[in-house]
């Protein structure tokens, strides 16, 4: 198979019902992003304005990376969701169970970590608003804060707060939020 159609497959993978489907998926996609002839196939957001509204699989569009961020954002609060099912099923689960709980949430967020940094590799790809928006929306849930609140804070310090074309997007009411 070639690029796109690797990156079609893993973006439609990451968007499915199926939890084995979505895993293989980011796993996939965590790899394409790694290789940089895969990231200039992705659309940055001037290029698919047309295509605005529509997945990408309706016309065989290339995701663009709002597309993918959005995707990656829902696989992972879909994975969150199911663990936290799981943990309301059996409050107390052995180490083991815990340990591997913790390792898919990782996983998750390992994708949604690349794609941020092949994003900022292309420069200023993504909303900053819907970036930003999810991790506060992350980080107001006391059982996403245990699990996720380190990753996200490093996700500000290493791939946010360093780039000027992030943080002048951000409104002064946004800071102020932020802070609080």
């Amino acid at each position: 198979m070639d690029l796109l159609s690797d990156l079609l497959e893993s973006y439609h993978k990451i968007i499915s019902d199926k939890l084995s489907e979505r895993r293989t998926g980011a796993e996939t996609l965590r790899k394409l992003l790694q290789a940089d002839n895969s990231r200039d196939l992705i659309q940055d957001r001037s290029t698919s304005s047309s295509s605005r509204g529509r997945r990408p699989s309706s016309c065989g569009n290339v995701p663009s990376w709002d597309d993918l961020f959005i995707a990656v954002k829902e696989c992972l609060l879909k994975e969150i969701e199911n663990i936290t099912n799981l943990e309301q099923l059996r409050p107390n689960p052995s180490s083991s169970a815990q340990t591997g709980r913790k390792k898919q949430i990782q996983d998750n967020f390992e994708t949604l970590r690349v794609l941020l940094k092949a994003a900022n590799s292309k420069g200023g790809v993504l909303k900053v608003s819907e970036v930003m928006s999810h991790i506060m929306q992350v980080l107001k849930v006391p059982v996403l804060q245990r699990w996720l609140a380190m990753d996200y804070t490093q996700i500000l310090v290493s791939h946010i707060l360093p780039y000027p074309h992030f943080t002048m997007e951000l409104t002064h009411s946004n800071w102020k939020a932020y802070i609080y």
